[in-house]
């Protein structure tokens, strides 16, 4: 019988949650104790990668094509174990205990387009430029952007030393704007030229449970990396910068 178990809390918050935020459709591979998926946004604009160590009973990796992320969501809100146990099914996964019995119908091979995005050679790509973010300075700036919500842009660029950010929105005159330090240090080369993305990427993770986000950046295609490690599972979201 091929079962897995995991932190039924955290596999919710830092890895379903996270994907249903991108993508409702996945391909979620269970391997060697983890569990893994590569996604991307309908625009793949964003493309997420998520990987969390859980317990398995499987000899060759399986593929879990999930149609509906968030039902899965709240099906596992449902469970009141913390460290529940799943049977895996040719078409279904299965959850039995004396309070609740569920099955979860899969997808078929085939159905989900998986990004064709190599995360093994994104992970070579040189970055010129990284910094940190902590969990409260990402809160502050959400928070503040309450006071911009006429702009859905955030953007980075240094001076003397530290990483700031600024909510604007560049294409359109007489719009209000907020100027704060988002790093108090960082290493590699300065951002000379603004860096614009989408303050909604931020958003995207903002409800994981981490203390620090790594930004790692590469000038010369404007791609971002968002490298997040929580107790058991690591998201690389990567993004392209805008233009403006």
């Amino acid at each position: 019988m091929k079962t897995f178990k995991l932190n039924r809390r955290s596999f919710i918050d830092n890895f379903l949650q996270p994907i249903s935020k991108v993508n409702e459709q996945c391909t979620i591979i269970l391997s060697n104790d983890k569990a893994s998926t590569l996604t991307s946004n309908i625009n793949t604009t964003v493309f997420l990668h998520c990987e969390s160590t859980l317990s398995c009973n499987i000899d060759d990796p399986i593929s879990l094509n999930v149609g509906n992320v968030s039902k899965l969501q709240k099906a596992f809100e449902c469970i009141q174990e913390d460290e529940p146990e799943f049977e895996l099914n040719r078409n279904h996964l299965r959850y039995v205990s004396p309070d609740l019995k569920f099955n979860y119908h899969v997808l078929e091979d085939g159905v989900i387009t998986t990004p064709t995005v190599s995360i093994e050679k994104l992970s070579m790509v040189d970055i010129d430029t990284s910094f940190i973010i902590t969990r409260d300075t990402l809160t502050n700036i959400l928070r503040i952007s309450s006071f911009t919500h006429d702009s859905n842009k955030i953007y980075f660029f240094s001076r003397d030393g530290q990483i700031y950010c600024e909510l604007n929105d560049k294409t359109m005159p007489n719009i209000d704007s907020v100027e704060m330090i988002a790093a108090k240090s960082f290493a590699g080369a300065p951002i000379k030229t603004d860096l614009p993305l989408r303050l909604d990427w931020l958003r995207d993770f903002s409800t994981i449970k981490f203390d620090v986000v790594n930004v790692r950046y590469n000038d010369a295609n404007k791609i971002v990396i968002f490298h997040i490690e929580t107790d058991n599972t690591v998201l690389k979201y990567i993004v392209s910068g805008l233009t403006k």
